[in-house]
């Protein structure tokens, strides 16, 4: 039996994930991005 895990997210191109990440951080977030609810 397979689990299913939610719908497929797309990964985004490098440089734009580098300044998400960045970006995160700065405004406090702390968990790495694909822990974060859909409205951070």
């Amino acid at each position: 039996m397979t689990q299913d895990k939610g719908p497929k997210v797309p990964r985004l191109p490098l440089d734009w994930r580098v300044c998400a990440e960045a970006t995160a951080r700065n405004l406090g977030l702390t968990k790495p991005l694909e822990e974060l609810p859909a409205e951070h």
